[in-house]
């Protein structure tokens, strides 16, 4: 028998845990291409994660994001690879029945190619991130294995203004959301 609160919080952990691991895995694959445009270049620190995650967590329904810590960095070089580098980034939620945490620590490879202005297609090629999920009190740690070079859509890109934004649809809900990022 599953435990109401486990069974939600998995689901919705799931759904919350591939965008947060898999950004940028969702994105369609494309061969590495000889050059990005140079606004994409360079890195990039998650801006106001609290924001996007409380978004991500409202459409989860029934669970609250109580708190974001923590450190992402997205890494572009001008050949199309890029890594990202999780710092003990945490998310801490609750819900009725108690609260949980998951962290991330560690770091996703791959490759992005412009398929238009605008329009980022990549893979991941490599990983090495360790997941901690704290439900009711209970810890457990595993490698959060992140390796896609399954087709996908396009992912969104807008460079303007200093900001580096990523706009996908989540398959589940349908709805868009944004993760930004800021020049680190």
């Amino acid at each position: 028998m599953h435990h109401p609160m486990i069974t939600g919080l998995s689901r919705a952990s799931v759904a919350l845990l591939l965008v947060a691991i898999m950004m940028p895995a969702h994105i369609a694959l494309g061969a590495p291409s000889a050059q990005l445009p140079s606004c994409v270049v360079g890195d990039w620190r998650l801006d106001n994660p609290e924001a996007t995650f409380r978004s991500l967590f409202a459409s989860a329904g029934g669970i609250q994001l109580d708190g974001v810590s923590g450190d992402v960095v997205l890494s572009i070089r001008g050949d199309g690879s890029y890594e990202i580098n999780y710092a003990q980034f945490t998310l801490d939620s609750s819900t009725s029945a108690g609260t949980s945490s998951f962290t991330l620590d560690g770091w996703i490879r791959g490759s992005f190619s412009e398929v238009q202005p605008g329009a980022l297609v990549g893979s991941t090629t490599d990983s090495s991130v360790t997941m901690t999920s704290t439900v009711l009190g209970r810890p457990t740690t595993s490698e959060a294995l992140a390796v896609d070079k399954e087709q996908g859509a396009p992912v969104d890109y807008d460079c303007g203004l200093g900001r580096l934004t990523f706009t996908f649809r989540s398959p589940e809900s349908g709805t868009d959301f944004s993760f930004s990022f800021v020049r680190a």
